[in-house]
């Protein structure tokens, strides 16, 4: 990657100052946001012109996917620096590593230039290695000293916080919890702190639809302009039309957020969504000009979730918090749902970004169906059963595959994988910026875990980890 580090680099020749950080802040949201929908059309477009005719869009779209997204994974998180000499510099957190971003932004907000270097860490006190945190771990089964070994080098990890652990085996359910509810309290998280469940919710909503299919509400197979208002007839590609389906596994071809999510006035890099509305949703949908064929290429939308949630409340005429509502209801879940009590927000943790920032929790607002569920260990370990034992008819509806195959394939909202010892893993993860979640079962196994953090490190190699013992045990 260095040749073309260096490349950027020369085309920093603009360098403007007084630029108010928040601004800058959101260009940097705009750049990760359409970096990980692949939108490079969108991520060229932030370039002011003069920088266009030194950096081809060819070069561009190469640059990013060729030598950024192919080495370093998505981009998950991006935290402000300093000044340095007239540049906004930016720490990006990518999955696979971190690069610093130093950005030239001109008088009209179009980027006059950027350039991309390797993150040289200097020591941050508060994200100095841990050597020790609590655990209720008794540290004498097998479980207990796989799962402790599990999660040890992420608890000691200077921007961890705490994690809530729910296993589900051979009929028993274990509990356990490692860290602290928030920094420096002192207190253990047990199976009733509450966290930010993230993506997870998209299984909720996932349920929502098969329930409504079962009572023959919808059909996987309608066109979505049929809960839509008029004025939509942009929605199909060479006269295939989005189909219900479609938003369930992310098959759409919408984009994972709107693309114009960051140009909101009062738009909020560190709480993306909390101003964009279902109005606001609804007409960005007439923007969109989609370029290929429904259900035939898989691209995560938390955007086609988002309309999946307000067709749903079309379809059962309410609200989505109403309809989480029954749900939890039904399944007798006590501390889940996207307004918490006065009660239960005294259970709510403290959630943290990757260097260890307390982050404000997330208002989902139109996109409440993608990602706004609060929850802890002990009902969704609750939620997991009610899955494992298809304790509803429209439950096994959304375990069956609407795209994919045996080795990798989608639900309604699961994700289903065929494991190295050939069963089938149906899970899903979670990640707002301060929280980080996993859960999944597996039938043939009777087995099911979930995993809670408030810290916005993925969590999901522990997830996989005890997996693999609970098949081999």
């Amino acid at each position: 990657m260095r040749k073309l580090f260096l490349l950027i680099g020369l085309l920093t020749c603009l360098q403007i100052n007084g630029q108010e950080l928040k601004v800058v802040s959101n260009i940097v949201d705009s750049i990760r946001l359409h970096y990980n929908d692949t939108n490079y059309a969108a991520l060229y477009n932030l370039l002011n012109s003069d920088f266009k005719k030194n950096f081809s869009y060819t070069d561009h779209h190469t640059f990013y996917r060729e030598n950024i997204l192919k080495s370093m994974g998505k981009l998950k998180y991006a935290k402000y620096l300093q000044n340095k000499m007239g540049s906004e510099c930016y720490l990006m957190y990518f999955e696979n590593g971190n690069l610093e971003l130093s950005l030239f932004v001109d008088s009209k907000l179009k980027i006059a230039g950027l350039q991309w270097l390797p993150y040289k860490p200097e020591k941050i006190n508060h994200l100095t290695k841990k050597t020790s945190y609590k655990s209720d771990s008794k540290k004498t089964s097998p479980l207990d000293l796989k799962v402790d070994s599990l999660v040890h080098d992420y608890m000691l990890g200077g921007a961890s916080c705490g994690l809530s652990i729910g296993i589900y085996q051979n009929g028993k359910i274990y509990y356990k919890n490692y860290g602290e509810i928030s920094r420096n309290a002192g207190k253990l998280p047990d199976s009733s702190s509450i966290f930010e469940i993230g993506s997870i919710t998209k299984t909720f909503t996932g349920l929502l639809l098969a329930k409504a299919v079962k009572e023959k509400k919808i059909n996987l197979n309608d066109d979505i302009r049929k809960f839509l208002p008029k004025g939509y007839e942009n929605l199909q590609y060479k006269n295939k039309a989005i189909l219900v389906e479609h938003l369930a596994n992310h098959t759409s071809g919408l984009a994972s957020v709107p693309s114009n999510i960051s140009t909101l006035s009062n738009y909020d890099s560190l709480n993306p969504y909390q101003h964009y509305s279902k109005k606001h949703i609804l007409e960005y949908l007439k923007t969109v000009i989609p370029d290929t064929f429904p259900g035939a290429k898989n691209n995560y939308s938390n955007l086609g979730m988002a309309v999946l949630g307000i067709i749903l409340e079309e379809v059962n005429q309410q609200s989505y918090a109403e309809q989480i509502g029954a749900l939890t209801s039904e399944m007798k879940l006590t501390s889940t749902a996207i307004e918490l009590s006065e009660e239960l927000k005294t259970k709510l943790t403290k959630g943290y970004n990757y260097l260890g920032d307390e982050t404000p929790y997330w208002n989902l607002n139109g996109f409440e169906a993608a990602g706004a569920i609060k929850s802890n260990s002990s009902d969704m370990m609750k939620y997991l059963l009610f899955n494992l034992k298809e304790g509803a008819e429209y439950i096994r509806l959304s375990h069956e595959l609407t795209w994919g195959d045996v080795n990798y394939g989608i639900g309604l909202g699961w994700h289903v994988i065929k494991t190295k010892y050939a069963h089938k893993l149906i899970w899903h993860n979670g990640g707002t910026y301060g929280y980080a979640s996993f859960c999944g079962f597996i039938k043939e196994k009777d087995c099911a875990v979930i995993i809670l953090s408030n810290s916005g490190i993925n969590v999901d190699a522990i997830g996989i980890g005890i997996f693999k013992y609970l098949q081999s045990n």
